[in-house]
């Protein structure tokens, strides 16, 4: 496989001074292409906090060569029937969020070789890791 970069952040999800839970952020990049993927703990939703990553993020999400996915497998499990989307979120003329969509990974059709190999590299290392 190709040289990659692989950095992870965590981040608590705040509301009012409460934290109601954690999430995981990877970066993944490589060739000029970068991954971005949202990873769900095992009782807070990403998705429930768009506006929250969606001010985290937005510089850096703004590039081509940059997606942004969400692992919702810690909340739903991996058995469930799509645990793993691309997020996309639309923008207004202003650059200010007007809507989001999430597309199942098994229906992106966009993605790059090297793209699947980054999602590829992320889910290796989450269940590898969970193994031992």
């Amino acid at each position: 496989m190709t040289e990659y970069s692989y950095k992870k952040d965590t981040v608590k999800l705040v509301e009012d001074d409460y934290v109601l839970g954690t999430t995981t952020i990877s970066f993944l990049k490589s060739n000029g292409v970068e991954c971005i993927i949202i990873e769900a703990d095992h009782k807070s939703n990403p998705t429930d906090y768009t506006e929250f990553f969606f001010n985290k993020l937005k510089k850096t999400i703004k590039e081509d060569q940059k997606r942004l996915y969400v692992d919702l497998s810690n909340l739903y499990g991996v058995k469930s029937k799509n645990w793993f989307y691309q997020w996309v979120w639309k923008l207004d003329k202003n650059n200010r969020l007007k809507d989001e969509e999430f597309i199942p990974i098994d229906k992106v059709s966009h993605a790059s070789n090297l793209e699947y190999q980054l999602i590829k590299t992320y889910i290796y290392n989450k269940f590898k890791v969970a193994k031992t």
